[in-house]
């Protein structure tokens, strides 16, 4: 059941600007405990607070986001996405296998501009 609520937690996200690296996300599903995972975009990568990594993907026009897990392929649909995602933006969501709940951006680390030569 743990791998089950990590992976239905880890979709709820909203698109990331294109500069970000690194997203993370509070979800709080309606029924179970509050997950928090992070958002690689550079490697495609998700990793949730025990250091477990798992691949994802994002659709933006079908504001849908896919993964694969332990248990196979979950995806979830978001109610609102933000073209300007910041600290402190939420969504509600539902999943292929029927659970919901909200997701809120507690962070977002943009890499470092290069330095001009």
């Amino acid at each position: 059941m743990k791998k089950l609520i990590a992976l239905t937690a880890m979709f709820a996200v909203t698109a990331a600007p294109a500069s970000a690296a690194k997203t993370t996300i509070e979800f709080v599903p309606d029924d179970g405990p509050t997950v928090v995972m992070t958002f690689d975009d550079e490697t495609g990568m998700a990793t949730d607070a025990e250091g477990n990594s798992m691949p994802f993907t994002y659709d933006e026009e079908a504001a849908t986001i896919c993964g694969q897990g332990p248990d196979g392929e979950l995806c979830a649909t978001f109610a609102d996405t933000s073209q300007e995602p910041a600290v402190g933006v939420s969504s509600a969501y539902t999943t292929n296998i029927g659970s919901s709940g909200t997701a809120t951006i507690t962070a977002i680390e943009v890499p470092a501009a290069p330095s001009g030569s």
